[in-house]
């Protein structure tokens, strides 16, 4: 029960938050113009996501990356807690 109290709470906050700031800025938010892209390379670097993205001719001319933001590989974080953990085994 109180889990679903706080779970409304901040739901109430973040809708709260959102129209202050759409107030304040003219309507927009970051997501209004942010965008989630799935099954890049890893190996993909923030220079070709931009080159891909500024290439593209719309109406009103290209778009302007302003920032690259990757999310990491879950597995490579996995994989180096399990070589931690292993060696403070080792050490121990």
């Amino acid at each position: 029960m109180i889990l679903i109290i706080l779970k409304a709470k901040f739901v109430s906050v973040a809708k709260n938050t959102e129209y202050k700031i759409r107030k304040e800025k003219g309507g927009l938010t970051p997501r209004d113009y942010t965008l989630m892209i799935k099954g890049l390379a890893n190996s993909s670097t923030e220079l070709e996501v931009r080159q891909v993205f500024e290439s593209y001719k719309l109406k009103n001319g290209s778009p302007k990356v302003y920032r690259v933001n990757f999310a990491y590989y879950i597995q490579d974080y996995m994989d180096a807690l399990t070589k931690k953990n292993s060696l403070i085994k080792q050490i121990h």
